[in-house]
């Protein structure tokens, strides 16, 4: 992979850019931390729409995909109400397949079939329709949610695959994973932030990404000023209706 974008580089150019003094409370160094997976997900974003558009891959984008049905990486498997529960790092799809075995004149052989992802309208059609209805040969899959229990006992809602005809057991699946958010380690000496590279972490983005990856996050912590400007003019505006 090409060399990452160093976050020291980042912070001395959101600082410039924002026009803010260095620990000031508008923009501090905790604010530029929790702005970081915000960012990450504005250039994501970004370039996925860009190839849905123009069906041109950002070179910045090849690092993050990821497939299941690898050596590393084994299948997905399919529980036998159809469901495929994703990854934690799973934010988009690219390709997935089922597979089966074929066994013609006594020799084995396997098959792969791709998955043909569709919204959970033409997904539900398809499977109540004779005509159109999935077989081992044309496997479909739509997006759903699938409420579970963690170990600690916590429930949550977790993103999973609908996959259909029923008798699939596993599907190999390749995605574009979230990038891992960054951290910007620093100490402070007479009210200025010194970069620490030692407790830093680096962006989860090539340098060839900078741009894109300041100009995000310049628009998140502008975001999250105004709307912080916002709420302390509503409580002043409060303060005095209050005292009239």
């Amino acid at each position: 992979m090409a060399n990452l974008i160093n976050i020291g580089d980042v912070w001395n150019r959101v600082l410039l850019l924002i026009g803010k003094d260095q620990y000031g409370q508008a923009f501090s160094p905790m604010k530029f931390n929790q702005s970081l997976p915000w960012a990450d997900i504005e250039v994501l974003d970004g370039y996925i729409k860009d190839y849905e558009k123009t069906r041109i891959l950002s070179t910045n984008l090849i690092h993050l995909f990821k497939t299941y049905g690898t050596p590393e990486t084994p299948k997905l498997s399919v529980d036998s109400f159809g469901r495929v529960i994703l990854p934690d790092d799973f934010y988009y799809p690219s390709s997935g397949y089922s597979s089966t075995f074929l066994n013609k004149n006594c020799q084995a052989s396997r098959e792969f079939n791709n998955l043909e992802f569709l919204d959970d309208a033409t997904f539900n059609y398809r499977r109540s329709t004779k005509v159109l209805k999935p077989k081992a040969k044309y496997p479909i899959a739509c997006y759903t949610t699938v409420f579970q229990q963690d170990l600690q006992g916590n429930e949550e809602y977790v993103p999973a695959l609908m996959v259909a005809p029923a008798n699939i057991k596993q599907i190999g699946l390749t995605i574009l994973r979230r990038p891992v958010p960054a951290v910007l380690g620093y100490t402070v000496s007479n009210g200025t932030v010194i970069y620490d590279p030692t407790t830093s972490t680096q962006p989860d983005w090539p340098e060839s990404a900078l741009d894109d990856y300041v100009e995000a996050l310049v628009r998140v912590i502008s975001r999250s000023i105004h709307s912080q400007q916002d709420l302390q003019n509503s409580f002043v505006q409060q303060s005095r209706q209050g005292t009239e």
